[in-house]
Order: structure tokens, then C-alpha cells, then sequence
């Protein structure tokens, strides 16, 4: 897990253990850093809280992009990368050795 500490360089910034700050945020995959869990006890298999920032996050993206647009930009721009991304494809979906 990634984790962003507290710069010193602001003097008006909370000291680290101060209990308004946590002097290691988690981060998501993105680097967007997560925000606290809701209920420590409804974590792990079934995730709520965070299953609800994917819905909210998805529903934003939704509501504020043009998707078809999105799409037609992730196009291949052409014959060879088409078929590049098909053996990528390809590969991805062949069984992994043991």
C-alpha cells in the first residue's frame, strides 16, 4: 500500500500523531488518496465502503463525461495496433502456468 506523509515544510500543518491527521494516508492504486472506512467491522469480502465510492465515482464519471466519446478516442488508431491488442487480449486470457 502506498502512503503519502505529511510535509513539515508548513508550519501551520498539524503535527504527525495530532489526532485530526494521519501522517500516512493510504492511497488508491490512482494515487488518489482513500478516505477513512466507515465501519472498520463491514471490511474485507464485501467491502461496502468502498464498493459505494466505486458506484459514486462511476456514477460521476457517467454523468460528467461524454462516453462515447471516451470511446472513440480509445479506439486503435489503426490495423497494427488493433492487432496488437488483439494477442495482448489473447495472452491475458490464456491460463497462467503452474
Amino acid at each position: 500500500m502506498q502512503t503519502v506523509t505529511k510535509s513539515t515544510a508548513d508550519p501551520s500543518a498539524p503535527e504527525a500523531g495530532d489526532s485530526a491527521v494521519d501522517s500516512a494516508t493510504p492511497l488508491s492504486p490512482e494515487g488518489v488518496e482513500r478516505p477513512p472506512t466507515d465501519d472498520p467491522a463491514m471490511q474485507g469480502e464485501g467491502n461496502y465502503s468502498a464498493a459505494r465510492r466505486h458506484r459514486e465515482s462511476v456514477e460521476k464519471f457517467l454523468e460528467t463525461t461524454d462516453v462515447e466519446a471516451a470511446a472513440r478516442d480509445a479506439a486503435p488508431d489503426g490495423a497494427q495496433e488493433a492487432d496488437d491488442l488483439k494477442a495482448a487480449e489473447e495472452e491475458g486470457r490464456r491460463p497462467a502456468r503452474r
